[in-house]
């Protein structure tokens, strides 16, 4: 399943997305300010990479807030053709807003 989030923490949307998904089965695309949840050295970092689940973020979202240098290693970026690629590969998709 991949589950899209595109709120910051602590907004409740990326906590919804962690106790719902399923560990290593689950694909995690962080968008829009969601991707301030994958930063070095945050809590949230940290919980996204302890979930079990693949973890992406959206390169052109992270560019666009100045954070390029500053993604945990353990979490892959994807373009806008990425994006797509996941979408055609994971079925069901679950947004959380």
């Amino acid at each position: 399943m991949l589950h899209i989030v595109n709120k910051a923490p602590p907004h409740s949307a990326l906590d919804r997305c962690l106790r719902y998904s399923n560990g290593s089965q689950a694909i995690i695309l962080l968008i829009e300010d969601g991707v301030y949840a994958a930063v070095v050295g945050t809590e949230w970092a940290q919980q996204l990479l302890d979930s079990g689940a693949t973890i992406w973020v959206l390169e052109p979202d992270v560019e666009a807030r100045g954070i390029g240098g500053r993604i945990e290693p353990g979490i892959g970026r994807v373009d806008f053709s990425g994006f797509v690629e996941l979408c055609c590969q994971h079925h069901p998709i679950q947004s959380w807003y």
